[in-house]
């Protein structure tokens, strides 16, 4: 069996362990939702409270608070939440769309399109393996369910991939959090970056069976408390990573004979149809 038969066969082992793990994973959100539900429930109860009454404010403040829009969506984006994802049900706009005719006729193998704002990156991820190109791991289904995607290229000049390094600046990686990823249906998934850093190069999904969900968290955890002077983390979206349970990494191999990979990791965030910019592009 060739190697990528052999990584399809051992995926379709982990998904089969990774679906008691899911839920595992869900049945712990809805137990912990139920206690903290409980927990002024029961503390009324013990104080022997005939009533309860509610300030008109307070309940004003927390209703808006109940349906304020998450900090990464966009005011008038109606949202539904599924656990601890946060998804758009109308239009988001990232001021293009993708012509899928001219894309196939130039890739007849692209199952994806990946643009990165103010970089380079503006390119077809393809499912076969190319030079210059950006393909996805043969591992990796291309309905985007997995729960690590990887994209992988080079950091070469002239490569699909090559605008990647600009992450590596501190002040370009704050500034510029959101990465987006089109499919042929039409829509387009907002992820939104976390961690950036340089690695041994290595198979991640072999490494790291993310299907099972504590094999994901320690792999997460060991992303944000990573000690490297040249990666950047932003702290803040460590509860988010592990609650999405749904990464991207875009794993791109440095020039030369370092045997490095540069990676950029982001979480799905957001969901939608993609809305055309003010040129139909």
């Amino acid at each position: 069996m060739n190697r990528d038969g052999s990584r399809m066969q051992e995926k379709s082992r982990k998904m089969a362990m990774g679906a008691g793990s899911r839920r595992r994973h869900n049945s712990r959100v809805r137990r912990t939702a139920a206690a903290l539900f409980l927990i002024p429930l029961l503390t009324a109860c013990s104080s022997g409270a005939a009533s309860v009454t509610t300030d008109a404010t307070e309940a004003e403040s927390a209703s808006t608070e109940a349906t304020a829009l998450p900090s990464h969506l966009e005011s008038g984006e109606s949202v539904v939440a599924d656990g601890g994802n946060y998804y758009t049900d109308g239009t988001i706009d990232t001021g293009k769309t993708i012509d899928w005719a001219a894309v196939k006729s130039q890739t007849p193998d692209a199952v994806a399109w990946l643009y990165v704002p103010d970089t380079d990156i503006d390119c077809a991820i393809s499912s076969a393996e190319s030079d210059t190109g950006a393909w996805l791991d043969p591992g990796n289904n291309a309905s985007f369910t997995d729960p690590q995607t990887i994209f992988h290229g080079s950091t070469k000049e002239g490569a699909a991939l090559s605008g990647i390094m600009d992450y590596g600046d501190s002040q370009f990686f704050s500034d510029h959090p959101d990465l987006y990823v089109y499919t042929e249906d039409g829509q387009v998934m907002t992820f939104r970056v976390f961690a950036s850093y340089e690695e041994q190069d290595q198979d991640l999904l072999v490494t790291y069976n993310c299907y099972d969900y504590d094999t994901f968290q320690s792999y997460v955890d060991g992303i944000f408390t990573m000690r490297s002077m040249t990666a950047n983390i932003d702290a803040s979206m460590q509860t988010d990573v592990l609650n999405n349970w749904q990464i991207l990494t875009i794993q791109a191999k440095e020039d030369g004979e370092s045997g490095q990979d540069f990676l950029l990791q982001a979480t799905l965030t957001a969901t939608g149809t993609a809305k055309a910019g003010a040129d139909g592009q």
